[in-house]
């Protein structure tokens, strides 16, 4: 049970920690155009790093004419391994069963498959019985 808590405060942590990276970004957006949506839709997906020049064109797919800004030293390092850290966090917020509801959802699929088979074995049957009958 202190394991447990102790994950809640873990998880908890890290929510918060997650919020303050994204404190950065504009809470709402003054409706001038598309192309403000579009730069705090890139600044948000980059970590809050705002482009270099807000008044920059984005063209039809978001992209700006400006080169991407530079990564902070935090996000330093290569793409795969920020990739494996990503699924490494949400794997450990991941809510893993007891041994008692994989023991119930394993006999929920045995039992169907026991089913399932039951009836294809008597329509497997039934569709023999009805082409010997034909032939």
């Amino acid at each position: 049970m202190a394991r447990n808590r102790q994950r809640a405060r873990d998880r908890k942590r890290q929510a918060v920690e997650a919020t303050d990276a994204t404190d950065s970004t504009p809470a709402s957006l003054e409706h001038t155009g598309a192309g403000d949506e579009v730069a705090a839709t890139l600044a948000q997906g980059s970590g809050g790093i705002p482009p270099e020049d807000p008044d920059a064109a984005v063209n039809a797919f978001g992209a700006s004419d400006q080169p991407p800004a530079a990564r902070t030293d935090k996000q330093r390092g290569p793409r795969v391994w920020h990739f494996f850290k990503a699924c490494w966090a949400e794997l450990q917020r991941v809510q893993w069963p007891n041994r008692q509801q994989v023991g119930q959802a394993t006999a929920v699929v045995l039992g169907f498959v026991i089913v399932a088979g039951a009836y294809l074995g008597l329509a497997d049957a039934a569709a023999k019985k009805l082409v010997d009958l034909i032939l």
